[in-house]
Parts: C-alpha cells; sequence; structure tokens
C-alpha cells in the first residue's frame, strides 16, 4: 500500500473516530483510532484520541495509560501531558496532576487552562498561595474566563483576605452577572467585614439569580436576625424551610 494511501485511509478514520466519539460512540471511536495504529503503530495522535475517549468514558486508569504511550512516542506532546493531568485529578492524584501540568508548561507555557487546572490541585493539596500565582497566569492569558477570578476570590476568603477576594467577586460579576455563587460569597465577605447591610443588598442578587438554593436564604434570615428586622427575618426562614421540604 502506498505511503499517501495509508495517509488517507487513517486520516479518514481519525475523522470517524472522532465524529463518533462527538456523537457519544466512544467505543466505536476507539476501534477506528485502533485501525489507524494497525496502519501506523506509532501514531501518537490515535493513542491521544483513545485516552481521550476513554477519559470521557470515566475510565481515567486506562486514559492515562494511552496517554502514557503517546507521550512515548512525542514526548513534545504538551496536550497528551495536560490530559494526563486532567485524568491524575480525576482520579484523585492531585500530585502527579500537577507533574504532568508542569511538564505541559514546559512545552506550552501558552495554554491558559493548564494554568487554571494546576491552580486547583494546588489549592487541594493546600499550596494557596502557588494556586493564586498559577491562576493569576491563566487570567494573563485569557483575561475574559471569570473561573480564575472566582477561584482566587474563594482562596482569599479563606484565608481571611476579605477586601482583596471582594475586589476578586466583583470582577467575576462583572464578566458573569448572572452569577448567584458569586454574589453570595461576597455577601458573607461583607457580613464578617460588619457590613450588614450591604450584605443584604448582595443576598438579594443571589437569590435573583439563583431562587432555588436553601443557603441564600438562610445566611439572608441570619443578617436580618442580626439587624433586628425580626418579621423579615420570618419570612425567609420560612422560604428556607420550604426549600429544604421539597
Amino acid at each position: 500500500m502506498k505511503e499517501n494511501s495509508k495517509y488517507e485511509i487513517a486520516s479518514n478514520l481519525n475523522k470517524l473516530g472522532l465524529d463518533l466519539c462527538d456523537e457519544g460512540k466512544y467505543y466505536e471511536g476507539i476501534e477506528k483510532f485502533n485501525q489507524i495504529l494497525e496502519l501506523n503503530p506509532k501514531c501518537s495522535e490515535a493513542y491521544l484520541h483513545i485516552g481521550n475517549a476513554y477519559q470521557d468514558l470515566g475510565e481515567y486508569n486506562k486514559a492515562i495509560d494511552n496517554y502514557r504511550i503517546a507521550i512515548k512516542l512525542d514526548e513534545e506532546d504538551s496536550y497528551a501531558y495536560y490530559n494526563m493531568g486532567n485524568a491524575y485529578s480525576l482520579i484523585g492524584q492531585s500530585e502527579d496532576a500537577i507533574n504532568c501540568y508542569n511538564k505541559s508548561i514546559n512545552l506550552n507555557q501558552d495554554f491558559h487552562s493548564v494554568y487554571y487546572n494546576k491552580g486547583n490541585e494546588l489549592s487541594k493539596v493546600g499550596k494557596k498561595e502557588e494556586a493564586i500565582e498559577s491562576y493569576n497566569k491563566a487570567i494573563e492569558l485569557n483575561p475574559s474566563r471569570e473561573d480564575p477570578y472566582f477561584e482566587i476570590a474563594f482562596i482569599l476568603s479563606e484565608l481571611g483576605r476579605y477586601d482583596e477576594a471582594n475586589e476578586y467577586y466583583d470582577k467575576v460579576i462583572e464578566l458573569k452577572p448572572d452569577y448567584a455563587e458569586a454574589y453570595y460569597n461576597k455577601a458573607n465577605n461583607l457580613y464578617v467585614l460588619g457590613m450588614k447591610e450591604e450584605a443584604l443588598g448582595y443576598y438579594d442578587e443571589a437569590i435573583k439569580y439563583n431562587s432555588l438554593d436553601p443557603d441564600f436564604y438562610y445566611n439572608k434570615e441570619l443578617v436580618l436576625t442580626k439587624l433586628g428586622r425580626v418579621e423579615d427575618a420570618r419570612k425567609i426562614f420560612d422560604k428556607y424551610r420550604t426549600l429544604l421540604s421539597r
């Protein structure tokens, strides 16, 4: 078989495999990628796609095995390291995930998602300042994504740096005005800072965008009670109990 003919067949199989995976037919997709490997056993891209399919199926160890082979065949594949890091994250192996993300970054410093995911894993293992640094790098590369701002705000709140946290929550709200959890978390911070009236306004915004979270009502009721607005607090508590009973 001529090499150009092999390439055309492999290219068609690759497209078929990707289309099948997009339709959720992962095992059929894997079969197409394996057919590519019969033509070219050293095709790293086929192993990468097989790994992605197994990851979508929730078979993370199989995904990792295929990413390892892809990397062995192409040590410069930053996405294979990135995806393997994601698989390690999904089985709770944060240190292995961080190691993979670092290798991905060494090969490609311009992929914002790897810094975001690395920040998540650093936060999980208690390396909060390093996590903030990684999230800030993600923001530098993609300032329009709200998630890194939210995660930094959450960490700063955990560290008791409430004013700084609220600045980041403001950025989250600017980018995603219907992000109920950002309003709620900022309200909690304002309450801790003694700004009860301001906190109420943010609880109201949180409830406007998500009226089904009982925690929003519970915390609002606590603030109303602290302010001596007993009747208003009772009404909100009734709503809280109604949601809990569902």
